[in-house]
């Protein structure tokens, strides 16, 4: 008797997932939300690292060179290491002009604009600042831009990703309904920060920022700063 075998050959996009690289811990977790079943979020840097300063190690290098696509926070907040890990990798599909690439703060509005850019004033980022992702309006355009870059690198999984972002928003919107009414009666709340990393949040709930604990951005606070900020 013979026995005959059959072989189903699926395109590779239905296989394999998407090898997604990373910033920071909280793109990959919306990235992830986004994307499910379809990709694998390669996150370089944890989330106890100083978001400023990350040392571009050779595990990241290989990181980054296996990856399919990047996803950055952008706005110079990874100006000092990001750019050297991905001229290092050496990976096309993670360059500026890829269509791989994405830099999510060229999708929101930032605030902070310093009105001139001068070394003297700390490590200033010229674009404005760059932590607007604690602002929890802007993880909704951040979802959004993200759902819109998935579908752009593997449209055969679109109805996925438009469900998953569905999903998304929703749970969202009930998140930021609970925390309007946690902090309805915070507003006016008068706050000092290490660094002014919290200054979406703040707006976002009417807080005020009265200082913050280093003197100039970047730069380590003085006793004689600490005393007068006491």
């Amino acid at each position: 008797m013979k026995k005959y075998f059959i072989v189903l050959l699926f395109p590779l996009s239905l296989l394999a997932h998407l090898n997604i690289a990373v910033s920071y811990p909280y793109i990959g977790a919306l990235t992830k939300s986004i994307g499910g079943e379809h990709i694998r979020t390669i996150i370089l840097a944890k989330g106890e690292w100083d978001p400023h300063f990350i040392v571009p190690r050779p595990s990241l290098i290989s990181k980054v060179r296996n990856a399919d696509a990047l996803i950055m926070n952008g706005g110079q907040l990874e100006i000092g290491w990001l750019p050297p890990l991905i001229k290092r990798a050496s990976n096309p599909k993670t360059q500026a002009n890829a269509k791989s690439f994405l830099n999510l703060s060229h999708h929101v509005d930032m605030i902070l604009k310093p009105v001139e850019v001068d070394r003297a004033g700390g490590d200033i980022h010229p674009d404005g600042n760059p932590h607007f992702h604690l602002d929890p309006k802007n993880i909704l355009v951040l979802a959004g831009v993200v759902k819109e870059f998935l579908i752009s690198l593997d449209s055969g999984h679109s109805g996925v990703y438009k469900k998953n972002y569905e999903n998304f928003v929703k749970d969202w919107e009930q998140k930021m309904v609970l925390w309007s009414e946690k902090m309805k009666n915070k507003k006016g709340l008068e706050v000092i920060q290490y660094h002014n990393n919290l200054a979406y949040f703040n707006k976002a709930y009417g807080l005020k920022n009265i200082g913050t604990i280093e003197p100039l951005p970047g730069i380590p606070p003085s006793s004689r700063h600490t005393i007068e900020l006491i």
